[in-house]
């Protein structure tokens, strides 16, 4: 097996979710900056203090250590370093409730895994192989959904049949798992300091082109210009770094373009607006790839590419068609320093000579 090196570097706010959300237990805010605490060190200050039974009754009534820290230890400068597994930038505003972490490791250094770079490669030479031939690959869903008792169970046997039919050379024979056969590591630890704490708005558009915020959801993320090292192994036929290539631009630059005309819908003399839109209006990376949480429905799965009849039966599945007539209905937009607008998780791809 060759292993190439991968380098991506971040061009939007970048989210890969940990299973758990952290609550307003879990962190403190101090100025621009929230600490994520460690329990342990945490409560042995608070007994320090001999403030931990207070603070444990608190607890019951729902207070947070930061609303604690007011009321009970004002004017209190806790020694953040010592107390917190890490501490992160707050891009803007000031968090509340619950906050999505980026995964980490057990030493707390974020990482991307290679599973999810992997699954973004994946949509990306599906989406290749669909442009190339879209009739053909709705056909074959057609052909598909009957046998299938859920409409994700289609996912698997298409990647094969796209894979043998209907590349640029069809293959004499298709393998077991084909796209399966890409393998990609997980990222050399990153720098602390490569996360921050974005305030994610979700943004649905009205008839009359106005938007409208339905949540508002904190997520730490990457910040733009952070490099990210990797490897991946192309062993499948027909596989190779060309291939790769050409699937991640044609793919990454035809997204590009949707989410450019979608942005120019909206509403004028909006900072985050005008700022996400000043985004797409500049020229994409040469090889543009998407990933990780609030990229959309229309960045990880063939919904965009779809008929609305065909997409229809995958609103659960890695084809990703929903419902509505609007594909997709709303976007995930993360606010930066000064109220700017920014989509997520957009990467270039680099594969180093």
């Amino acid at each position: 097996m060759k292993w190439r090196r991968l380098r991506l570097v971040v061009a939007s706010p970048l989210h890969v979710g940990a299973k758990q959300p952290l609550t307003e237990l879990d962190y403190a805010v101090s100025g621009n900056i929230a600490h994520i605490l460690s329990p342990n060190a945490w409560i042995e200050w608070l007994s320090e203090q001999h403030v931990l039974e207070a603070f444990a009754a608190a607890q019951l009534q729902g207070q947070s250590p930061q609303q604690f820290l007011a009321q009970a230890l004002a004017g209190a400068r806790p020694p953040w370093k010592n107390l917190s597994h890490y501490s992160l930038t707050i891009m803007h505003g000031s968090p509340r409730g619950p906050v999505r972490p980026f995964v980490r490791d057990p030493w707390h250094r974020p990482y991307l895994p290679g599973s999810t770079l992997k699954g973004a490669l994946r949509t990306a030479l599906l989406a290749y192989w669909t442009l190339a031939n879209p009739q053909a690959v709705e056909t074959t869903i057609r052909e598909l959904l009957p046998a299938a008792k859920h409409p994700a169970q289609v996912v698997a046997p298409l990647e094969e049949r796209i894979y043998r039919d209907h590349t640029p050379a069809p293959l004499p024979g298709a393998m077991p798992k084909p796209l399966q056969e890409l393998k990609v590591r997980d990222s050399e630890p990153l720098p602390m300091e490569a996360v921050a704490l974005y305030p994610v708005e979700v943004w649905l558009l009205r008839p009359d082109g106005s938007r409208y915020q339905r949540a508002q959801i904190w997520a730490e993320c990457l910040v733009p210009g952070t490099v990210i090292s990797t490897a991946v192994a192309l062993d499948g036929p027909g596989l190779d770094e060309t291939v790769l290539y050409e699937a991640i631009t044609r793919w990454g630059h035809h997204h590009w373009s949707q989410e450019a005309a979608w942005t120019r819908r909206l509403p004028r003399q909006d900072e985050a607006a005008d700022t996400l839109r000043a985004f797409y209006e500049a020229s994409p990376p040469a090889q543009p790839l998407r990933l990780g949480w609030g990229s959309g429905w229309a960045a990880l799965g063939l919904g965009s590419l779809l008929s609305p009849e065909t997409r229809q039966p995958f609103r659960s599945s890695r084809l990703s068609g929903i419902g509505s007539p609007q594909f997709p209905r709303s976007r995930r937009v993360a606010i930066g320093e000064g109220g700017s607008g920014w989509p997520l998780g957009w990467l270039q791809l680099e594969l180093p000579s």
